[in-house]
């Protein structure tokens, strides 16, 4: 249990350091898309199609935080920074482009969607942790850990789901 504390920690830390490089380095979205163009290409399909649409592209995110298992966690930890710093470029874009008001009312929704993926991050973490004690102890690893770190990554799959959706009907009302 100390271990997914600690792993939880390390997720959280590391998608921090992402999000503050984000709000605080500026990356100049607007000759890819601005963001209304953005909105209106979330708007103009199927509720359940573009929560489906999210939910794929969010599982996507969470089995890229579980491979971190088998390399030693480092593509957990790229996976958080990049998440983080993504999410704190679109924080700034949203204060310097609507109110914080409205800004945080639009990002509020994803906090499911930030603690399926800070479980993640714990579960590659822990995993990894669990795996170079092995090699280097020669001791098994615990069917009970094993199982723990299961139960762990449900409940990350589980948020994701419930964020999917809720982005869609909850914050595309908002927006």
């Amino acid at each position: 249990m100390a271990l997914l504390k600690k792993a939880f920690l390390c997720s959280f830390i590391i998608w921090l350091i992402g999000f503050i490089l984000g709000v605080h380095y500026k990356i100049d979205f607007t000759s890819l898309n601005n963001y209304g163009e953005g909105v209106s290409l979330f708007t103009q399909k199927e509720p359940l199609s573009l929560s489906l649409d999210i939910l794929r592209n969010n599982l996507y995110v969470l089995i890229f935080n579980l491979t971190g298992v088998v390399v030693l966690g480092i593509s957990t930890a790229i996976n958080l920074v990049f998440n983080g710093f993504f999410l704190g470029q679109m924080i700034s874009a949203g204060i310097s482009n609507l109110s914080l008001g409205k800004t945080i009312l639009i990002v509020l929704p994803h906090s499911l969607e930030l603690l399926g993926l800070w479980l993640g991050g714990c579960v590659g973490f822990a995993g990894a942790k669990m795996l170079i004690q092995y090699f280097v102890t020669k001791d098994a690893i615990r069917e009970d850990n094993l199982f723990l770190l299961g139960k762990v990554f449900m409940v990350a799959v589980l948020l994701t789901v419930l964020a999917a959706f809720t982005e869609v009907y909850v914050s595309m009302r908002i927006i």
